[in-house]
């Protein structure tokens, strides 16, 4: 082996392996001995190499052997042996280089070799070695690398220090935080008084900060920590001072900072690890900081204050230091109850202010002058109380005691009385001061509660404001009350007395409101005339009279006159009066006060000389008369104002009048005030020929092909319009129906209408009293109203009843008739007829109003009402319904329906009593069908509960079907009856029996799931209508497939099941059937309580009708030679398919071709047992032909149809 060229064994250098042989151990010491000058030379490496290469040229010029070399033990001094202390290291263990560099390998054998890498400088080195094997000119290497470093640990800012910032400001406050920029931990401010065993104790986490040291070498270090100026540990202190660290690993180490005085303390943290020259230095520093608070001002003075009030003043606390700072303020309680502050207690942050408020609100006069102090803490209260501070307060609280006298007035208030408008009043105040001080006064006028607008219009105060001298003269101030419209005013506070304090603001503030409560009102006359402005007599017979009121009232607080006119007397005097009142007003508003009273008073008196209409006891205008017409009302009087009416000729009538009241306000009516008589004279009538109206509860029909009633009017009858006929419809025999026919008065004034009920002339029949009758026979119509007359019908007897109604008008029950008048002649006026009604109406005499009356005829016909049974379709040879069913086995059920259909007119109340003394017949209404209610345990599943007086109840309308399911379930071996009883309720000659009847029975054999291609239902619409008792004994036992209609040619295939019962035996059957029958399977065995299902096909290429054909099936029992669970199910549609081979080859096959063979397996060996045959019978029904058509109806012809009607035909 041979180093690449121009490299040299420096570091890397191939060593004796331990374990050497005793042998080796001497070649190497004596190989030792010959290198032993070169080691002495002055560099460990450069003898190595020299004494490597001088063995290399001998091994090499010698050409022999060379083992491996002794690795001696002893320890070599390292170049810094001499160093001091920590720096001192143990000689690593001297290993032994290789004598030679030449290997034998055994075949099949391993040769050892040891590299030894050593350095005096830092680094990594790399060296690469090359072997050769002898004879093969083959070149192998071997790259060796070498890292030589010192033990050390990470100074990474992110792994040392758990909290780190980019930069800091000036202004910044730091705590606890790595500072990149600068490369320095700062602890930020901390707070100094206290010795560091006390903080130590208390274990404030402010003062400590713990840091992580890593080990990032492969080494293990052992570091040394302590600080660079503070040697005695005055300020900081670590803890572990010192730690031993395994490759990678890492530990914490705790610093704590105490600064002892105010001011920044700056240290380095100093690590130093053994055999590493350099130490780890991490700079830090920390701020001491002394609680200190200022307080501006010391001195708080409030001025003077009023009771009541408040007043403010605020002390700044400011806080330069850079940690927050504690306070509380001491002796608050000695101010008294009068003086608060908005904090008592709080901290104030670094370098900031907080502003304390301080409120004055005295309760009651005093002067004070006291002390506060502020005392000073750190904000955790470590230290205690570190300042305080007397702050010192100044205040002084008065109040003022303005008095008023009112010399008039209960409980304080200024009352004006009761005055008329433009009249006047005078009220003095007198206002004294009782306090310290002197005020200023001042009234202002407030609507506090009132309506009115201009208080000061009405009201004058003089003097209205002034000074008040402390303890001086009272001063005296005036009211004045001039009202120029009306006012009231009752116990309002309108007049507001303000106490002022002039030294405030300069001008004066208001420091009290005491309001006055003030009493005054001035009305005009005040009246109320009830109805307003309008009697309306309404519409009056001619000839007639009436008397109505009106109430004229006094509202107000004076007496007034009244007078009533007709509204077109004297226009141009009461225009004249009003023009006069209203200059008096107006000039009123130009003057002074005493001027304005003055000459109100001269137009109240001008207005009394004015000339004023005629007065007239009785005022008569046209068909009115109205009294009395003049008159004087006391305050709250009433006068009844009386209005006769006397209705003359035919029309309307209306009048207008004035009515004049004094002392009103001069805009109400200034003309007088207008009022209006109206009334009419006209005559009876009402409608004969709207006929719209008169049957509007009932349906009209143009004719009687067209009168089809709806199931929703029926009982409410059709008036039929050709006839001029009414008919009641589907009215019960025995029952009453009523019609209301309406009596319509589209005139102004009542009439009285007489009805009756006549029977029809030449027509002979039972009397009609009893079967028609109208109520009421005379009725009174009130004006434009309608009322009803009322025919009631009540049929006997089952056949049709008719007579005719009439109204007629009853001239002779009018009270202003004489029997003088009576054959007068009156000119009709034609006014109240319309055109679109033809009224009755009084034209010359009452003899031609009686011939005019409503007349129709009126009929009904009496029914009954009826139900019909729709299914079954089955009778017995009495007539009864019947309902047969199969034979069925003991356990089985059959369910056949019972279907029942309301024909008549009328709605049907049914009640159905189902009668079983075995108890297995069973009723059950479908769905579609409604109940009253059916008793319980007439169904197969419920109970029997409560008990019912039937078996079901229901109602069935016009139309309507009602289904149901009867159940037979046979519980014994016999054939049982029963009968379902249909009563109809009302109807006693409707009474029907549906007979019942069916039987059960057991066998071990039985044919199950039979159904025919066709419904029941068709197959008993084509069965006979009665059937004889022998007939329906054998109905009762058939087991019966009906195969309906069928084409020729066509096959029809029906599939049933056949059920071996017994539990131990099995069975053989066999179909003896012929065509065109066919059974599938037709031959089988039947296990013990097994089924097989069996198929029936009809396939007939002729026309041939089958009914109640019968194919019977033999059945035997037969026993195996085997245990029946080893023997398969057999029938003959069982197949086996085989492949077998022919004599046939196709060109080129080896192999015979194979043909499929299906066979029929055969019947497994079996013992028919003795006398155990015997045949079951199956009935088939079917018809097999051609489609036929045929029809008895070539034109349908409906009858007449209302437009969106629906007509049937037939």
């Amino acid at each position: 082996m041979a180093p690449a060229a121009g490299e040299a064994l420096k570091h890397f250098v191939f060593v004796v392996p331990e374990g050497a042989t005793a042998e080796e151990d001497k070649n190497a010491a004596t190989a030792e001995e010959q290198v032993a000058p070169v080691r002495s030379q002055s560099s460990e490496e450069k003898a190595a190499g020299s004494w490597e290469a001088a063995r290399e040229k001998q091994s090499s010029s010698q050409g022999r052997r060379c083992l491996q070399g002794l690795d001696r033990e002893g320890p070599v001094s390292s170049p810094g042996a001499h160093q001091s202390g920590e720096d001192t290291v143990p000689s690593p263990p001297r290993h032994v280089r290789l004598s030679s560099c030449r290997w034998i390998v055994p075949a099949r054998g391993e040769v050892e070799l040891k590299v030894h890498f050593s350095s005096t400088v830092l680094g990594q080195f790399e060296q690469t070695l090359r072997f050769e094997i002898l004879g093969t000119k083959r070149l192998y290497q071997l790259p060796c690398r070498g890292t030589c470093l010192y033990p050390t640990i990470s100074q990474d800012p992110r792994l040392v220090f758990p909290h780190r910032r980019k930069s800091k400001a000036d202004d910044d406050i730091v705590f606890k935080q790595y500072v990149t920029e600068t490369g320095v931990f700062h602890f930020g401010p901390l707070l100094c008084g206290k010795s560091r065993d006390w903080y130590k104790a208390l274990d404030c986490p402010s003062n400590c900060e713990t840091l992580t040291i890593l080990n990032v070498t492969p080494l293990e270090v052992e570091a040394h920590f302590s600080f660079e100026r503070d040697l005695k540990a005055d300020t900081f202190l670590v803890e572990p001072p010192s730690m031993r660290l395994k490759p990678n690993e890492k530990q914490k180490l705790s610093i704590w900072a105490y600064p002892t005085s105010a001011g920044l303390v700056e240290d380095k943290l100093v690590c130093r690890i053994k055999e590493n020259p350099e130490p780890v230095v991490f700079p830090l520093c920390c701020q001491g900081v002394k609680v200190e608070l200022r307080v501006s001002p010391k001195h708080v003075h409030f001025n003077r204050l009023l009771l009541h009030r408040e007043d403010s003043k605020t002390l700044v606390l400011r806080n330069s230091t850079l940690l927050p700072v504690a306070w509380r303020l001491r002796g608050l309680e000695n101010l008294g109850e009068d003086f608060s502050v908005s904090q008592r207690e709080g901290i104030v942050g670094p370098r900031t202010e907080f502003d304390v408020h301080l409120y004055f609100k005295p309760t009651k006069a005093l002067n004070i002058e006291k002390k506060i102090r502020l005392e000073v803490s750190d904000a955790e209260n470590i230290l205690g109380i570190v300042q305080a501070e007397n702050i010192r307060i100044s205040a002084e609280g008065y109040d003022v005691a303005p008095v008023i006298d009112i010399p008039k007035g209960a409980g304080g208030t200024v009352d004006f009385g009761v005055l008329k408008v433009l009249d006047d009043a005078k009220q003095v105040l007198t206002l004294r001061n009782k306090g310290k001080y002197e005020i200023a006064y001042s009234f202002q006028l407030k609507a506090a509660g009132t309506t009115i607008p201009d208080l000061a219009s009405h009201f004058t105060i003089q003097p209205q404001k002034g000074l008040l001298a402390a303890s001086g003269r009272p001063v005296q101030v005036q009211v004045f009350f001039h009202p120029k419209t009306e006012v009231n005013i009752e116990d309002k506070p309108i007049l507001h007395y303000q106490v002022m304090e002039p030294s405030i603001c300069g001008g004066g503030e208001t420091v009290a409101v005491i309001p006055v409560r003030v009493s005054a009102k001035a009305v005009f006359s005040k009246y109320s005339i009830h109805p307003a402005s309008l009697i309306n007599f309404g519409a009056m017979v001619k000839g007639s009279r009436k008397t109505c009121t009106f109430m004229l009232e006094n509202k107000g607080s004076l007496d007034f006159k009244f007078l009533i006119y007709r509204a077109d007397q004297d226009a141009s005097r009461l225009q004249e009066k009003s023009g006069c009142q209203m200059k008096s007003a107006h000039s009123g508003k130009s003057e002074n006060l005493h001027q304005r009273t003055s000459s109100a008073k001269k137009s109240k008196r001008s207005l009394q000389k004015v000339a004023s209409p005629s007065m007239q006891a009785r005022v008569t205008l046209g068909m009115f008369t109205v009294y009395p017409g003049f008159g004087s009302i006391p305050p709250g009087g009433q006068q009844m104002i009386t209005v006769d009416c006397s209705a003359g000729s035919l029309g309307t009538c209306e009048e207008h009048l004035r009515i004049d009241i004094s002392d009103r306000d001069p805009q109400d009516n200034p003309l007088g005030i207008p009022y209006t008589l109206l009334a009419e004279s006209c005559l009876p009538a009402f409608v004969v020929d709207d006929i719209e109206s008169i049957f509007e509860e009932h349906r009209i029909c143009s004719n009687v092909n067209l009168c089809q009633t709806p199931q929703t009017m029926r009982g409410k009858g059709v008036y039929v319009r050709d006839e001029n006929k009414f008919i009641f419809t589907d009215v019960r025999v025995g029952h009453r129906a009523t019609a209301r026919f309406k009596i319509h008065n589209v005139n102004k004034v009542p009439c009285n209408v007489v009805l009756s009920i006549k029977p029809i002339a030449g027509e002979f029949h039972s009397p009609i009293s009893d079967i028609f009758k109208v109520d009421p026979v005379r009725m009174c119509v009130p004006s434009c109203s309608h009322a009803f007359a009322t025919v009631t019908f009540t049929p006997q007897m089952m056949q049709s009843y008719q007579c005719t109604f009439e109204a007629s008008l009853d001239v002779l029950a009018r009270s202003d008739w004489s029997p003088s008048k009576r054959g007068a002649q009156f000119p009709c006026p034609g006014t109240c007829c319309r055109p679109s009604r033809s009224l009755l109406c009084l034209s010359c005499s009452p003899a031609a109003i009686k011939a005019q009356s409503l007349t129709f005829r009126v009929s009904g016909d009496g029914t009954l009402p009826r139900v019909t049974v729709l299914r079954p379709v089955l009778h017995s040879k009495r007539g009864n319904p019947l309902l047969v069913f199969k034979k069925l086995l003991l356990g089985d059920s059959q369910k056949l329906p019972l279907v029942l259909h309301n024909g008549g007119t009328l709605p049907v109340q049914l009640t159905i009593d189902l009668l079983d003394e075995a108890g297995v017949f069973f009723l059950k209404a479908r769905p579609t069908t409604q109940c009253v209610y059916q008793a319980g345990g007439v169904k197969e599943d419920s109970p029997a509960g409560e008990r019912k007086p039937h078996t079901a109840l229901l109602v069935l309308l016009r139309g309507e079907l009602a289904e149901f399911d009867v159940l037979f379930k046979p519980t014994l071996a016999q054939r049982v009856e029963g009968r379902i009883h249909l009563s109809v309720v009302n109807n006693p000659y409707e009474e029907t029996d549906i007979q019942l009847v069916g039987e059960g029975y057991e066998d071990d054999f039985t044919l199950d799931n039979i159904h025919g291609l066709v419904a029941d239902s068709e197959e008993e619409e084509n069965a006979e209508g009665n059937l004889e008792e022998d007939v329906i004994e054998a109905a009762a036992r058939v087991n019966h497939i009906p195969f309906g209609d069928c084409h020729i040619g066509k096959p029809y295939s029906v599939t049933f099941t056949i059920t071996n019962r017994s539990r131990t035996e099995a069975m053989r059957f066999e179909w003896l059937a012929d065509t065109p029958f066919h059974f599938s399977p037709k031959v089988g065995h039947l296990h013990a309580g097994c089924a097989k299902a069996i198929t029936v096909t009809l396939k007939s290429d002729v026309a041939v009708t089958f009914k109640m054909h019968p194919v019977k099936c033999k059945v035997a029992r037969i026993t195996f030679p085997l245990p029946p669970e080893q023997i398969k199910d057999w029938d003959d549609c069982l197949r086996t398919i085989k492949w077998v081979d022919t004599t046939m080859r196709g060109p080129g096959a080896t192999w015979p071709v194979k043909k499929k063979v299906i066979e029929t397996d055969p019947e497994p060996a079996h013992t028919v047992l003795e006398e155990s045959s015997r045949e079951v019978e199956l009935c088939l029904s079917a018809v097999v032909d051609y489609a036929e058509l045929k029809l008895d109806t070539d034109t349908i012809q409906c009858k007449e149809t209302l437009p969106f009607q629906t007509r049937t035909f037939p």
